[in-house]
């Protein structure tokens, strides 16, 4: 084997240990941030994605915002 494809074989050396550690990692952050997202912070449907209801900007940007932190500390 020459040297350009003993180096290809390495580049994929930890492929399996990042998958192993990254889909559950992926699976717990966007679970998470949709249940917090709709379900606890929302307080319904139809004004979550509205541009004209009484919420400000500041408050949608801090509800979503802590949906993320909240699950990525989670995961």
């Amino acid at each position: 084997m020459n040297g350009k494809g003993r180096s290809l074989k390495y580049l994929y050396k930890g492929y399996n240990s990042a998958l192993i550690a990254q889909v559950p990692y992926s699976v717990i952050t966007i679970s998470t941030f949709e249940m917090l997202d709709s379900t606890i912070f929302s307080a319904n449907e139809e004004t979550r994605f509205n541009k004209h209801d009484d919420f400000p900007f500041i408050v949608k940007f801090l509800i979503r915002f802590g949906a993320s932190t909240l699950a990525i500390a989670a995961a």
